[in-house]
Protein backbone atom coordinates (compact mmCIF):
# COMPACT_ATOMS: atom_id res chain seq x y z
CA UNK A 1 0.00 0.00 0.00
CA UNK A 2 2.50 2.43 0.93
CA UNK A 3 4.81 1.92 -2.84
CA UNK A 4 1.48 2.60 -4.69
CA UNK A 5 0.67 5.36 -2.00
CA UNK A 6 3.94 6.80 -3.47
CA UNK A 7 3.40 5.94 -6.96
CA UNK A 8 0.25 8.44 -6.66
CA UNK A 9 1.63 11.05 -4.58
CA UNK A 10 4.40 11.66 -8.02
CA UNK A 11 1.86 11.17 -10.33
CA UNK A 12 0.10 13.91 -8.99
CA UNK A 13 3.09 16.28 -8.08
CA UNK A 14 3.92 15.41 -12.26
CA UNK A 15 0.31 16.58 -12.54
CA UNK A 16 1.00 19.71 -10.91
CA UNK A 17 4.06 20.28 -11.81
CA UNK A 18 4.16 19.72 -15.97
CA UNK A 19 2.22 20.49 -18.61
CA UNK A 20 0.89 18.69 -22.05
CA UNK A 21 1.97 14.99 -22.96
CA UNK A 22 3.85 14.59 -19.38
CA UNK A 23 1.20 15.76 -17.47
CA UNK A 24 -1.89 13.97 -19.38
CA UNK A 25 -0.19 10.23 -18.61
CA UNK A 26 0.81 11.37 -14.69
CA UNK A 27 -3.08 11.44 -15.02
CA UNK A 28 -3.65 8.83 -15.72
CA UNK A 29 -0.93 6.98 -13.96
CA UNK A 30 -2.65 8.71 -10.55
CA UNK A 31 -6.12 7.89 -12.00
CA UNK A 32 -4.37 4.01 -11.62
CA UNK A 33 -2.50 4.52 -8.10
CA UNK A 34 -5.45 5.90 -6.78
CA UNK A 35 -7.93 3.13 -7.07
CA UNK A 36 -5.16 0.67 -6.10
CA UNK A 37 -4.44 2.75 -3.19
CA UNK A 38 -8.15 2.84 -2.20
CA UNK A 39 -8.24 -0.03 -2.56
CA UNK A 40 -5.49 -1.45 -0.22
CA UNK A 41 -6.73 1.23 1.92
CA UNK A 42 -9.88 -0.50 2.48
CA UNK A 43 -8.35 -4.09 2.93
CA UNK A 44 -6.31 -2.98 5.68
CA UNK A 45 -8.96 -0.99 7.38
CA UNK A 46 -11.24 -4.33 7.44
CA UNK A 47 -8.27 -6.42 8.41
CA UNK A 48 -6.84 -4.06 11.45
CA UNK A 49 -9.84 -4.11 13.47
CA UNK A 50 -9.96 -8.23 14.00
CA UNK A 51 -5.92 -8.48 15.18
CA UNK A 52 -7.13 -7.39 18.43
CA UNK A 53 -10.28 -7.36 20.23
CA UNK A 54 -9.32 -4.17 21.43
CA UNK A 55 -8.82 -3.03 18.10
CA UNK A 56 -12.42 -3.72 17.44
CA UNK A 57 -14.16 -2.22 20.27
CA UNK A 58 -11.99 1.30 19.51
CA UNK A 59 -13.66 0.88 15.98
CA UNK A 60 -16.92 -0.02 16.38
CA UNK A 61 -18.02 0.32 20.08
CA UNK A 62 -19.63 3.21 21.86
CA UNK A 63 -18.41 6.11 22.48
CA UNK A 64 -14.85 5.86 20.42
CA UNK A 65 -16.98 4.40 17.13
CA UNK A 66 -18.21 7.69 16.97
CA UNK A 67 -14.98 9.60 16.87
CA UNK A 68 -13.66 7.13 14.68
CA UNK A 69 -16.18 6.96 11.88
CA UNK A 70 -14.47 10.86 11.10
CA UNK A 71 -11.83 8.71 9.63
CA UNK A 72 -13.25 6.47 7.21
CA UNK A 73 -15.79 9.84 6.27
CA UNK A 74 -13.07 12.06 5.60
CA UNK A 75 -11.08 9.38 3.49
CA UNK A 76 -14.09 9.20 0.94
CA UNK A 77 -14.01 13.05 0.69
CA UNK A 78 -10.28 13.00 -0.16
CA UNK A 79 -11.41 10.28 -2.64
CA UNK A 80 -13.82 12.08 -4.24
CA UNK A 81 -12.02 15.19 -4.14
CA UNK A 82 -9.00 13.16 -5.53
CA UNK A 83 -11.06 11.36 -8.37
CA UNK A 84 -12.93 14.70 -9.67
CA UNK A 85 -9.34 16.69 -10.45
CA UNK A 86 -7.98 13.99 -12.30
CA UNK A 87 -11.33 14.15 -14.23
CA UNK A 88 -11.85 17.77 -14.64
CA UNK A 89 -8.18 18.36 -15.24
CA UNK A 90 -7.30 20.32 -11.67
CA UNK A 91 -3.63 20.87 -10.71
CA UNK A 92 -3.56 21.02 -7.41
CA UNK A 93 -6.60 19.49 -5.86
CA UNK A 94 -5.35 15.63 -6.59
CA UNK A 95 -2.16 16.31 -5.05
CA UNK A 96 -3.45 18.00 -1.60
CA UNK A 97 -6.04 15.28 -2.37
CA UNK A 98 -3.43 12.27 -2.54
CA UNK A 99 -1.52 13.88 1.01
CA UNK A 100 -4.64 13.48 3.10
CA UNK A 101 -5.47 10.14 1.90
CA UNK A 102 -1.51 9.66 3.55
CA UNK A 103 -2.32 11.53 6.44
CA UNK A 104 -5.60 9.84 7.20
CA UNK A 105 -4.52 6.85 7.14
CA UNK A 106 -1.81 7.48 9.37
CA UNK A 107 -4.44 8.79 11.40
CA UNK A 108 -6.22 5.37 11.35
CA UNK A 109 -3.33 3.18 12.54
CA UNK A 110 -2.90 5.32 15.35
CA UNK A 111 -6.43 5.27 16.86
CA UNK A 112 -5.89 1.30 16.55
CA UNK A 113 -2.06 0.97 17.83
CA UNK A 114 -2.39 3.42 20.40
CA UNK A 115 -1.01 3.51 23.03
CA UNK A 116 1.42 1.03 21.57
CA UNK A 117 4.45 1.74 19.64
CA UNK A 118 4.91 -1.74 18.58
CA UNK A 119 1.45 -3.77 18.68
CA UNK A 120 0.68 -5.58 21.64
CA UNK A 121 4.37 -5.62 22.57
CA UNK A 122 5.67 -2.22 24.15
CA UNK A 123 3.88 0.84 24.58
CA UNK A 124 5.25 4.34 23.56
CA UNK A 125 6.42 5.12 27.70
CA UNK A 126 7.87 1.75 28.13
CA UNK A 127 9.82 2.50 24.06
CA UNK A 128 10.96 6.01 24.86
CA UNK A 129 14.56 7.21 25.61
CA UNK A 130 15.46 8.52 28.96
CA UNK A 131 13.96 11.73 30.26
CA UNK A 132 17.84 13.25 29.76
CA UNK A 133 18.00 12.69 25.96
CA UNK A 134 14.27 13.60 25.40
CA UNK A 135 15.43 16.78 26.59
CA UNK A 136 18.69 17.14 24.60
CA UNK A 137 16.66 16.00 21.33
CA UNK A 138 13.76 18.36 22.28
CA UNK A 139 16.62 21.59 22.02
CA UNK A 140 17.87 19.65 18.98
CA UNK A 141 14.73 19.69 17.30
CA UNK A 142 13.53 23.26 18.20
CA UNK A 143 16.35 24.35 16.31
CA UNK A 144 16.25 22.13 13.50
CA UNK A 145 12.46 21.88 12.85
CA UNK A 146 11.99 25.65 11.79
CA UNK A 147 14.82 25.49 10.00
CA UNK A 148 14.46 22.79 8.08
CA UNK A 149 10.66 24.08 7.18
CA UNK A 150 11.97 27.31 6.16
CA UNK A 151 14.43 26.09 3.61
CA UNK A 152 12.18 23.66 2.57
CA UNK A 153 9.21 26.20 2.09
CA UNK A 154 12.06 28.37 0.08
CA UNK A 155 12.75 25.87 -2.22
CA UNK A 156 8.89 25.14 -3.19
CA UNK A 157 8.82 29.06 -3.40
CA UNK A 158 11.59 29.31 -6.32
CA UNK A 159 10.71 26.12 -8.10
CA UNK A 160 6.85 27.02 -7.86
CA UNK A 161 4.64 27.09 -10.86
CA UNK A 162 4.99 24.80 -14.21
CA UNK A 163 8.12 23.22 -15.70
CA UNK A 164 9.02 24.81 -18.69
CA UNK A 165 11.34 22.31 -21.03
CA UNK A 166 12.22 25.73 -23.28
CA UNK A 167 13.27 27.18 -20.20
CA UNK A 168 16.42 27.08 -18.08
CA UNK A 169 20.54 26.73 -18.90
CA UNK A 170 20.18 24.78 -21.71
CA UNK A 171 17.01 25.46 -23.02
CA UNK A 172 16.44 26.56 -27.06
CA UNK A 173 15.50 30.37 -25.46
CA UNK A 174 19.40 30.60 -24.94
CA UNK A 175 21.03 33.53 -25.93
CA UNK A 176 24.11 35.29 -25.11
CA UNK A 177 24.66 38.48 -24.43
CA UNK A 178 27.81 41.07 -24.21
CA UNK A 179 31.11 38.92 -24.56
CA UNK A 180 29.31 35.82 -26.07
CA UNK A 181 27.90 34.85 -22.29
CA UNK A 182 24.68 33.56 -22.20
CA UNK A 183 22.68 35.77 -19.65
CA UNK A 184 20.46 33.86 -17.18
CA UNK A 185 19.19 36.13 -13.86
CA UNK A 186 19.82 34.23 -10.83
CA UNK A 187 17.00 33.31 -9.02
CA UNK A 188 14.07 34.39 -11.90
CA UNK A 189 12.21 31.40 -13.62
CA UNK A 190 12.04 32.84 -16.92
CA UNK A 191 14.99 33.79 -19.28
CA UNK A 192 15.97 37.01 -20.40
CA UNK A 193 16.68 37.11 -24.33
CA UNK A 194 19.99 38.11 -25.71
CA UNK A 195 20.57 38.23 -28.96
CA UNK A 196 23.89 35.93 -29.51
CA UNK A 197 24.80 32.46 -30.83
CA UNK A 198 23.29 29.46 -29.63
CA UNK A 199 25.74 26.99 -28.12
CA UNK A 200 27.94 29.75 -25.72
CA UNK A 201 28.50 29.36 -22.19
CA UNK A 202 25.97 30.67 -19.35
CA UNK A 203 26.70 32.66 -16.50
CA UNK A 204 24.43 34.66 -13.88
CA UNK A 205 23.24 38.40 -14.06
CA UNK A 206 25.36 39.47 -11.46
CA UNK A 207 28.72 38.33 -13.08
CA UNK A 208 27.39 39.62 -16.59
CA UNK A 209 27.01 42.84 -15.33
CA UNK A 210 31.11 42.60 -13.91
CA UNK A 211 32.18 41.68 -17.95
CA UNK A 212 33.60 44.23 -20.25
CA UNK A 213 31.20 44.37 -23.24
CA UNK A 214 32.04 44.63 -26.74
CA UNK A 215 31.57 48.43 -26.61
CA UNK A 216 34.02 48.52 -23.85
CA UNK A 217 36.87 46.68 -25.39
CA UNK A 218 36.64 48.61 -28.38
Amino acid sequence: AVVVGYALLGATWLNLKTSGELQAHARRVAMVAGAATLALIGVVSLWSPFIRAIYFERWFQWPTAFFSAFVPMLLAGCAILLWHGLTTDKHLQPFLAALGLFVLSFVGLGISFYPYMVPGALTIAESAAPESSLRFLLVGAVILVPTILAYTGYAYWVFRGKIDPEEGYHGPQARTGPGGLVLRPVGCRRARRWPGRPGDKAVSQPLARSLPSNSSRA
